[in-house]
């Protein structure tokens, strides 16, 4: 403000007057700005960006043509008047730095951007990938599942479809109707989750849960369902170990007579301490103890002969 009204006596010395006075007084300059912008430092900014900024910061300029005729007037420097517009050109600064603070960019933001943008990218990619895998599995398990189901419903079938027949002739009689036995699946739509049910009425007997049968009645249960899966996968022979011990002689022979029928298409291999099963064998093998050698010895007699 002082170098406005600087040179007033100077002009009173000329003769010229006021056309002079007004040629010769200093017309304001622009002044530069020093330090308006908060600058970035440390991890904010390289030394590239700093000197980047530095030469923006020497092209402003400062014009006091917004200032009024108050404010262009010289102050002293202690005065009250003027610490007040010390202090409000401070604040008026510090407000325009804090706006200039929060609108400048980040000059890492591109290379953010393009470093998260390749990290969705990878991202995508993976899950384009995880999704075509889980489509894939999804798949096969249908596959399997309902192959499964259909193997299932074959046996179930089969199995089912035997399991009486074979029981009638295990209690058939002379004087009673033979059982009844059947097969059912608990859960129809998804049978191989859950329990197939097993149901067996002896001659003369209601329906009864199998738990509620008598020993040689389970016995003879479980060998017609053991009959029935074999004949739907047949194999070449059994072996028996004691499967009469529950049973009584009629019984005994209806088993005998079953596997006799039976051992046309296959093997039997009974181990039995009943005579009705001998009486119904091809062979016998015994198995006695040497007394005097210590150790077991065997016996064997065909039968065929003497068939009738």
């Amino acid at each position: 403000g002082g170098d406005d009204n600087g040179d007033d006596d100077d002009d009173d010395d000329d003769g010229g007057g006021g056309g002079n006075k007004q040629q010769r007084k200093r017309r304001r300059r622009p002044r530069r700005l020093v330090s308006l912008s908060a600058l970035p430092t440390g991890s904010q900014a390289d030394t590239q960006d700093m000197e980047t900024l530095y030469e923006q910061e020497r092209a402003l300029r400062i014009y006091f043509d917004d200032l009024s005729a108050a404010e262009r007037q010289p102050l002293d420097v202690g005065s009250d008047a003027y610490a007040a517009r010390a202090r409000r050109f401070e604040d008026e600064l510090a407000d325009v730095q804090e706006r200039i603070s929060k609108m400048a960019p980040n000059l890492r933001a591109v290379a953010r951007y393009e470093e998260v943008l390749a990290k969705l990218n990878d991202n995508d990619k993976e899950l384009s990938t995880a999704k075509r895998l889980a489509d894939e599995h999804k798949a096969e398990f249908e596959r399997v599942r309902r192959r499964r189901q259909r193997r299932f419903k074959r046996a179930f079938d089969a199995i089912a479809q035997h399991i009486d027949p074979i029981y009638k002739m295990l209690t058939q009689s002379r004087h009673v109707p033979p059982g009844t036995a059947y097969l059912a699946v608990e859960n129809v739509d998804e049978p191989y989750l859950e329990g197939v049910k097993f149901n067996a009425m002896p001659p003369n007997k209601g329906f009864r849960d199998l738990e509620q049968l008598s020993g040689g009645e389970k016995t003879v249960a479980a060998l017609a369902l053991l009959f029935a899966i074999n004949r739907y996968r047949p194999s070449p022979f059994f072996v028996m170990d004691e499967v009469d011990a529950a049973l009584d002689h009629v019984n005994v022979a209806r088993v005998a007579n079953y596997i006799r029928v039976r051992s046309r298409d296959m093997q039997f291999v009974v181990i039995s301490l009943k005579e009705d099963f001998f009486k119904k064998s091809d062979a016998l093998i015994g198995i006695y103890r040497d007394e005097k050698l210590a150790c077991s010895k065997t016996l064997s007699w065909d039968l065929q002969p003497y068939t009738f």
